[in-house]
C-alpha cells in the first residue's frame, strides 16, 4: 500500500529540517528538490515546507488511486487533462479520513459474489439521509490551501521540463494549470469585525507586571523560568516576530550593545530588528545568572530558549507559557505568541499617530516600514491586515464625532 509521510530532523547545518518519505522510507526526489528550492533554502519556516509536502503527499495519493505516476505525467507524458485536474481539486478539499477511504476502496476492489453484492444493496437501501452523513470536506481556506500548494508544485515541474514539449503543448500544460488555479475555493473576508486583535495597554501592563520575577504572583516555578519568560515576553513585544523565528533565536543573534536581533530561521526571509534595551537587560541577567549554569554539553545546540536541562523549548511549551500567563492575569483575550505579533503592530499605529505631522511617514512608507519590520515582502498587503484594529478605531472615533457634530446641530435648530 502506498504511503507518504513526512520525516523531521536535524540537517547538518543545524537547522531543523523535513522531507517527504514514502512506504519504504526512502525520500522522494522531485517533492524534495522542490521542498529544498523554494523553501529552505530561502529560509522558510519548516512548517510551511511540511505543510507543502503534505499536500504533494495528498496528491501521491489520488494519482495512486487514479493509476497515475504524478511526476512522470507532468514531466515526460501529456501533463494532466481537465478532467484530472477537476478530480484532484475534488480530492483535495475532502477531509483526509475521506481519501484514507478512497485508497482503500482501491485495494479492496475486486469482483464481488451474489453475497458481497446483496449486503452493498442492503446498504444503500438503509443509507442514512445526507442530513445525517458526516461532512467529508475541509474548510475552504484549507481547500484552497492545497490546491495553491499543488499548483505551485506543477507550476515548478513545468518549467524544469519545458525544453522537452514544443511552445504549442507547453502552452496548453501552462492554460490548464491556471484552469486548476481557478478550482481554488474563494475564501470570504470576514472585515475588521471578527479579526483577532491585540493586547490593550492595560493588558500589556498587566503582563508586564505578572512576568517580573520577583513578583509573589508569578506562576512559573524557578528563578530559570521566572528570567527566562520574561525575556522571551519582552522580546515578543518589542520587536513581533514569530514564534518559530523567536524559537530558533541563538545565544549569538542577540547583539547586547546595540540592541540588535538577528533572525536567521524566518518564515520569509533574514533579517535583523531593533529591541527593546530591557529586552537586552533581561537577555544578560538571563545569560550570566542561568543559562550560563546549565551543563554546555547539554546546550551545545547553542539555543537562546531551552529548558531549565538545556533541552531545545519546543512549541508546545512556548504556546503553555501564555496560556498560564492568560489564567494567571485573568485576561478575556486569547494570548498567544501571535497575540504579541498583532500588538507590536497595534503599538505602531499608535506611535506614528502620536507623532508630529511632519514627521509622520506618508501611507506609503508606513507599509514599507511594517513589511521591513515583520520579515514581509516589499509588496506584500499584510501590513492592511494587521493595522484593521487602528483603522477601525479611527473610523470609530470619528463617527462618534460625526454622530454628536450631527446632534449637537439639530439641538441647536431646535432651539431656534
Amino acid at each position: 500500500m502506498i504511503k507518504r509521510s513526512i520525516k523531521s530532523f536535524i540537517a547538518s547545518d543545524g537547522q531543523p529540517m523535513v522531507v517527504l518519505i514514502d512506504e519504504n522510507r526512502i525520500p522522494l526526489f522531485h517533492p524534495n528538490i522542490y521542498a529544498m528550492t523554494k523553501f529552505r533554502t530561502l529560509g522558510r519556516q519548516v512548517s510551511t515546507t511540511e505543510k507543502n509536502l503534505y499536500c504533494i503527499g495528498m496528491a501521491h495519493l489520488w494519482a495512486t488511486i487514479n493509476n497515475i505516476d504524478l511526476e512522470h505525467a507532468v514531466l515526460n507524458a501529456q501533463f494532466l487533462t481537465i478532467e484530472q485536474l477537476q478530480d484532484l481539486a475534488f480530492f483535495l478539499r475532502l477531509k483526509r479520513k475521506k481519501q484514507n477511504e478512497l485508497m482503500i476502496q482501491k485495494i479492496e476492489s475486486q469482483p464481488l459474489n451474489p453475497k458481497q453484492i446483496a449486503k452493498r444493496v442492503e446498504n444503500i437501501i438503509y443509507m442514512p439521509s445526507q442530513s445525517q452523513t458526516e461532512n467529508t470536506s475541509t474548510s475552504a481556506a484549507e481547500s484552497a490551501f492545497r490546491i495553491k500548494a499543488l499548483f505551485h508544485y506543477f507550476k515548478f515541474l513545468l518549467q524544469r521540463s519545458k525544453h522537452r514539449f514544443t511552445k504549442d503543448n507547453f502552452d496548453r500544460f501552462q492554460t490548464n494549470l491556471d484552469y486548476f488555479f481557478t478550482l481554488a475555493p474563494k475564501v470570504r473576508n470576514t472585515g475588521d469585525q471578527d479579526i483577532l486583535e491585540g493586547l490593550s495597554q492595560s493588558e500589556q501592563k498587566a503582563l508586564i507586571e505578572i512576568v517580573k520575577p520577583t513578583n509573589p504572583d508569578n506562576p512559573f516555578r524557578s528563578e530559570f523560568h521566572r528570567h527566562r519568560n520574561q525575556l522571551m515576553y519582552e522580546i515578543f513585544l518589542s520587536t513581533g516576530m514569530r514564534r518559530s523565528e523567536l524559537k530558533f533565536l541563538k545565544i549569538e543573534d542577540v547583539e547586547f550593545r546595540t540592541h540588535q536581533i538577528h533572525i536567521r530561521v524566518s518564515k520569509t526571509k533574514e533579517r535583523t530588528v531593533k529591541c527593546s534595551s530591557n529586552a537586552c537587560e533581561y537577555f544578560h541577567q538571563f545569560i550570566t545568572r542561568h543559562l550560563s549554569k546549565v551543563p554546555f554539553k547539554n546546550r551545545k545546540h547553542g539555543y537562546l530558549f531551552t529548558t531549565e536541562t538545556g533541552q531545545h523549548l519546543s512549541n508546545d511549551a512556548i504556546n503553555l507559557i501564555f496560556r498560564t500567563l492568560q489564567k494567571q492575569a485573568n485576561i478575556s483575550t486569547c494570548i498567544t505568541p501571535h497575540t504579541m505579533r498583532r500588538t507590536w503592530n497595534d503599538n505602531l499605529s499608535i506611535l506614528i499617530d502620536s507623532l508630529p505631522q511632519d514627521q509622520k511617514p506618508n501611507q506609503d512608507l508606513e507599509k514599507q516600514i511594517r513589511n521591513r519590520l515583520m520579515g514581509w515582502s516589499s509588496i506584500s498587503e499584510m501590513s492592511s491586515r494587521y493595522s484593521r484594529r487602528s483603522i477601525r478605531e479611527k473610523a470609530d472615533e470619528l463617527g462618534e464625532l460625526l454622530a454628536n457634530s450631527i446632534a449637537q446641530n439639530k439641538g441647536e435648530n431646535n432651539a431656534e
